[in-house]
């Protein structure tokens, strides 16, 4: 299927399929997914999320971090700088590698989408974020150097393994990638608004955040393509939200 005929496809959908999402309290909110040797220190990387942050979205809150096998952190997607609201991408090491978006990216109270991708260099300019499809300016660029090895790492969701970090807000559907993805890819992930559409493009990993029968705990879902699909751990379960209406476009 061509780009057009997705495009058709996802507005399709978008008039029958209903968002669900998960609000996290801030706290201690947490999903533990075990080892993610997938995500490697060296290879590279996409993610891509739906957000609604809070306002009182802080330095340091996660989107995700894994971990060495210490452990001790080694990659994180998070928040840099108290009340910046700019998400910044690092992998430790020798020289820890940085990229950091401008202050105030981040637009707090309504959704929006967020793409990184990563070639899996030492050069921080190869990292690259789009908010709602467009590359962002950036404040920060430091170039890595002897990354840190993380086999044998786990990869935590919204928050730090130690549940001090705790993203504030709504999220909707994580896809990990162990490629960089293109740009057409994610103008569809950013405008589709659609539970799942990312699928079509073979995430290694994706996690829908669907809500169980109950409609308050969440269930957060790990396909791992290939493989048998997995239930990350949940700790202090956040509250799950059916029928979201996305703000963007």
């Amino acid at each position: 299927m061509n780009l057009l005929g997705k495009i058709i496809l996802c507005l399709a959908l978008m008039a029958t399929t209903a968002w669900s999402a998960i609000t996290t309290d801030g706290t201690d909110d947490l999903a533990t997914c075990g080892t993610a040797d997938d995500i490697t220190e060296n290879g590279a990387l996409s993610f891509c999320t739906w957000y609604y942050a809070t306002s009182t979205v802080d330095g340091n809150d996660r989107l995700w971090h894994k971990t060495t096998s210490a452990p001790a952190e080694s990659m994180l997607f998070y928040l840099s700088g108290t009340g910046s609201r700019s998400p910044s991408f690092q992998v430790n090491g020798g020289t820890n590698l940085l990229r950091i978006s401008a202050v105030n990216t981040i637009t707090p109270d309504t959704w929006e989408h967020i793409c990184l991708t990563w070639d899996g260099s030492t050069t921080a300019a190869n990292v690259k974020m789009y908010k709602n499809g467009t590359e962002v300016s950036y404040g920060t660029t430091t170039n890595g150097a002897t990354p840190t090895d993380n086999n044998g790492g786990i990869l935590y969701l919204f928050n730090s393994a130690d549940a001090l970090r705790s993203w504030k807000g709504r999220l909707s559907d994580y896809y990990f990638f162990t490629r960089v993805i293109t740009a057409q890819e994610i103008a569809i992930l950013s405008q589709s608004r659609v539970k799942g559409v990312g699928l079509q493009f073979s995430p290694t990993r994706y996690y829908p955040f669907n809500e169980q029968s109950d409609g308050v705990a969440s269930n957060v879902t790990y396909r791992d393509y290939g493989s048998t699909a997995e239930n990350c751990t949940g700790s202090n379960t956040p509250t799950g939200l059916g029928e979201q209406i996305l703000s963007y476009p």
